[in-house]
């Protein structure tokens, strides 16, 4: 399947470093370079692991919005109509362009 294929190349090290080296994406780590985000992700994750009923909500609702996500971008990779997951604040003129 096409659809698959392309996921495998979008995901491989080639292509990641490909993207990388063409300023793409950042390199990996580089947000933990920063200690002030360092701490901030731990205060994060202290508040979840604090509580484990409130982590396994968090981790669950995550999980059910990625499903989300990649059945809406495998539906649109096959051609399909799929409504957009988090749909644009209509007055946020970033996204005025009607592009599909």
């Amino acid at each position: 399947d096409w659809s698959l294929e392309f996921i495998r190349m979008a995901c491989s090290k080639q292509y990641m470093r490909r993207s990388m080296i063409r300023g793409n994406a950042p390199p990996r780590g580089s947000v933990l370079r920063d200690p002030e985000m360092v701490r901030s992700i731990g205060r994060v994750a202290e508040y979840y692991m604090a509580d484990p009923q409130r982590a396994f909500a968090a981790q669950a609702a995550l999980t059910t919005q990625f499903v989300d996500l990649w059945a809406t971008t495998l539906q649109r990779l096959q051609g399909e109509k799929a409504e957009p997951i988090a749909p644009p604040d209509a007055s946020d003129k970033r996204f005025a362009d009607a592009a599909e």
